[in-house]
């Protein structure tokens, strides 16, 4: 009897063992469709990928960040939550981020070493979040930055929720999406009355895509563009991939755009391009320029020789109205070059 009764006692502890495991997590469906366990209370994560560190300042959960990747603790040019939050930039390393880093395994022995509960990534896909989850044994859960750059399109507002749903940010997650709405529905109605043939045409460079890139990086789902109705002149051209593109920069010269915007993150690069490389048409052998053909302009910086001049051709404007010079007659004025008042007219070179 006291067998049976030990027996008993060991089921009832091991269903209540079993049950609380169950409370202490939350089933939920990321966006990359995969279904993946995570504790009920969530206190240490990290964000990985381009805008996720940014989609947990949005959500006020700056807080909860354990550890982020090198590109965070450098320049906070073209990252404004890195300036709101510089404690940020100084959290340990939890991998090396960055466009080579990008739907590729991050550095497991640093995010080991900073004890994540949650890895939120972006730009990953199943296959490789789930490689990673099985590695560490951290659960990682797919963001989605919009399907396209910069459009804040209805998968960013799902990563929101998602994400407030495991932080327990539902309601500051609603609240960002309100806010994002609201804004491009008043951008949207402060320009609807512009005829489409008055609306400004623009165009925007130096757009980051899965890292930073110069002047000829652009894209035609711009949501700043969209939403106050300007003419987005990439969309005259095929897109890359999705509707991202780069722009040829002989077509850039072509296009020739009256307003170019410039994305913060792509500064640098566009400032090299343009300070280091100035191009215009070459000539061929005899001098002519090569329409068409754009190459680097060079300028010699090397001595010449000098060279006397053999010759000199000018042309000038005589003035019909001046007073004659008397060449004939008793009062002939003899031409002299030595003597200027024999000249009609003169000037010093």
């Amino acid at each position: 009897m006291r067998s049976i009764w030990k027996t008993a006692m060991t089921v009832v502890a091991l269903s209540a063992a079993s049950w609380n495991v169950q409370a202490q997590t939350v089933s939920v469906t990321d966006m990359a469709k995969r279904s993946v366990s995570v504790p009920a209370t969530v206190n240490r994560i990290v964000a990985l990928g381009p805008g996720a560190l940014r989609l947990m300042t949005y959500l006020q959960a700056t807080d909860r960040v354990v550890g982020v990747d090198d590109l965070e603790t450098g320049s906070p040019a073209g990252r404004p939550y890195a300036l709101a939050h510089p404690e940020l930039a100084r959290l340990p390393r939890a991998s090396k981020g960055g466009s080579a880093e990008i739907n590729k395994k991050p550095d497991l022995e640093a995010l080991l070493s900073v004890r994540p509960q949650v890895i939120f990534a972006t730009y990953m896909d199943a296959r490789v979040a789930n490689q990673v989850q099985q590695i560490i044994g951290v659960p990682v859960v797919v963001l989605s930055y919009s399907s396209s750059l910069g459009t804040f399109d209805h998968s960013l507002n799902e990563s929101l929720r998602l994400a407030g749903k495991i932080l327990q940010r539902e309601q500051r997650a609603e609240a960002v999406v309100a806010f994002i709405q609201q804004t491009q529905q008043d951008l949207q109605k402060r320009t609807a009355s512009i005829p489409a043939a008055q609306r400004a045409s623009a165009y925007l460079g130096g757009l980051g895509q899965r890292g930073a890139h110069g002047i000829e990086s652009t894209e035609q789902r711009y949501a700043p563009f969209d939403w106050v109705g300007v003419n987005n002149l990439a969309k005259q051209f095929r897109a890359d991939s999705g509707t991202y593109l780069k722009l040829d920069k002989e077509r850039l010269l072509q296009l020739n755009p009256s307003i170019i915007f410039v994305d913060s993150g792509g500064q640098d690069i566009t400032n090299t391009d343009y300070t280091s490389r100035l191009q215009g048409y070459g000539v061929d052998a005899n001098g002519k320029i090569i329409n068409g053909v754009l190459t680097d302009l060079k300028i010699d910086t090397s001595n010449l020789a000098p060279k006397s001049s053999s010759s000199v051709t000018s042309s000038i404007n005589l003035n019909s109205s001046s007073p004659v010079i008397v060449d004939t007659g008793a009062s002939a004025v003899k031409f002299d070059p030595s003597k200027p008042e024999t000249y009609t007219k003169s000037f010093s070179t």
